[in-house]
């Protein structure tokens, strides 16, 4: 792992392409996962990440693109604080809130808004341009929502993987 300006630390398998079109906030932690700072429209950054997240093991972040008056284009893509996304995710969204678990082998489709405190268990496929409110928790039959004490849960438990996987490098 090395160790990058504001408490970073990127696995040297990480493939992370064009970084300089991604913005990464704080103490966040890449293993080898995948970024797509290629994939931009002209003169805009193309993956913001907040701090605290956590990219594990073979997830895949892609900007998400549409076809517009006969024209290709990739959109930027917007991540808040304190997410989770687990191994051989891929996350195609243009907005992920912050607090945010996406479990082991989902599949974030294009344009999917998930707001705050959201859980996604693994093996989710999430269908294009979906809207996940916020506190809700989606399994593979269905989305519950939850109290808003949730999130509190959720930050606990991505505060303690942290400071134990900061301690282990």
């Amino acid at each position: 792992m090395l160790k990058i300006g504001d408490g970073n630390r990127i696995s040297k398998k990480a493939n992370i392409q064009s970084s300089q079109n991604i913005v990464i906030q704080s103490k966040s932690i890449l293993y080898d996962c995948t970024l797509r700072g290629d994939l931009k429209m002209e003169q805009s950054v193309s993956i913001s990440m907040g701090s605290y997240c956590i990219l594990k093991d073979g997830c895949k972040i892609i900007p998400p693109f549409r076809t517009y008056k006969s024209r290709f284009s990739y959109y930027p893509m917007r991540f808040g604080n304190g997410i989770i996304v687990g191994e051989n995710a891929i996350v195609s969204s243009s907005v992920v809130g912050s607090g945010v678990k996406i479990g082991s082998n989902c599949v974030i489709g294009q344009f999917v808004m998930i707001k705050d405190g959201v859980i996604i268990e693994d093996g989710v496929v999430v269908p294009d341009g979906t809207v996940i409110p916020s506190f809700t928790i989606v399994t593979k039959d269905k989305m519950v929502q939850g109290p808003e004490s949730m999130i509190d849960a959720l930050m606990e438990e991505a505060r303690l993987y942290y400071y134990q996987k900061i301690k282990e490098i």
